[in-house]
């Protein structure tokens, strides 16, 4: 398994791309309406499906939620976002279809 750091440069890398291709700006308005069929709604959720599967190599074992918690504290930190809790929240919302949490917690990563 690749590094915490790496694994989180990965998915931050594919958030970022899915934010390109639905256009959304600093100046673009997020809403649970404008991501319903977004790109960025589908990459969180398959990144949220990535890292629920994610296995130590060592062991065969699934990581650990303590684990799985951790990548997601990097992805933040690679996305430059003051709150650690915002993107473990933002990936939650993208499985759970909390949308306005996740318009929220979207146009606060591109404040930043």
């Amino acid at each position: 398994m690749p590094t915490y750091s790496a694994l989180a440069k990965q998915y931050s890398d594919r958030i970022k791309s899915a934010l390109t291709k639905d256009g959304f700006t600093v100046s673009s308005r997020i809403s649970p309406s404008s991501l319903r069929n977004s790109a960025t709604l589908k990459e969180l959720r398959a990144i949220r499906t990535d890292i629920d599967g994610l296995v130590y190599t060592e062991f065969g074992k699934s990581l650990s939620e303590n684990d799985k918690n951790r990548v997601i504290g990097q992805i933040q930190k690679e996305l430059s976002m003051p709150d650690p809790m915002r993107m473990e929240k933002q990936v939650k919302s993208a499985k759970n279809d909390l949308l306005p949490e996740l318009a929220e917690t979207i146009q606060n990563i591109l404040k930043d």
